[in-house]
Order: C-alpha cells, then structure tokens, then sequence
C-alpha cells in the first residue's frame, strides 16, 4: 500500500499490527511514496487492526484475569500475596499437600 506521508501518519496513529498489535512505523519508498510497516522485526503485518480495538480487548482480558484471581484464590493461595503474609513457609507447603 502506497500512501503520502500524511496519509500514512494518520493511519500509523489509529492503527496496529493485526498479527502482534504492533505499533505501526511510516517507511519511504524510492518513488517518494510511504508504506506502513510493523514496528516489531520479522513481523509480516497480516492487516491492521484499529487502536480502539485492542484497547477493549486489553480491558477485556484484565477483567477476566480479575474474576479467575478471585475464583481460584481459594484453590491456588499464591494468587494472593497477601494471604501468605501470615503463613510460614511450612505451612504454605503443608497447605499445597507436600
């Protein structure tokens, strides 16, 4: 995809990367033209994905990440720190079945 640089500013700031949500970087082209590419190397930038997007999906996943810390806190006591506090090492391995 060919673009001015314009063009490829705008669209670099309100895309990413589909593949890795890369942040998308302008590269001149011998004819003057600019292209967008990934900013991370090796990546083939399968197509772009808009930042709104995976910011949603970011939050998303923090929220689910949140409520599977607080169902399994009682099944893995190491979840959280805070509930090892008042146990001594013996009584953490003990409590893990060992």
């Amino acid at each position: 995809m060919e673009l001015d640089f314009e063009h490829a500013e705008y669209i670099a700031h309100f895309l990413v990367c589909s593949d890795c949500w890369g942040e998308l970087i302008c590269e001149k082209l011998e004819d003057g033209k600019y292209t967008l590419k990934c900013e991370t190397p090796g990546c083939t930038t399968p197509a772009l994905l808009s930042t709104r997007s995976v910011n949603y999906r970011k939050r998303v996943s923090e929220h689910w990440y949140q409520l599977a810390k607080l169902s399994l806190r009682e099944a893995i006591p190491w979840l959280m720190p805070e509930a090892l506090k008042s146990n001594s090492p013996e009584e953490i391995i003990n409590s893990l079945g060992y």
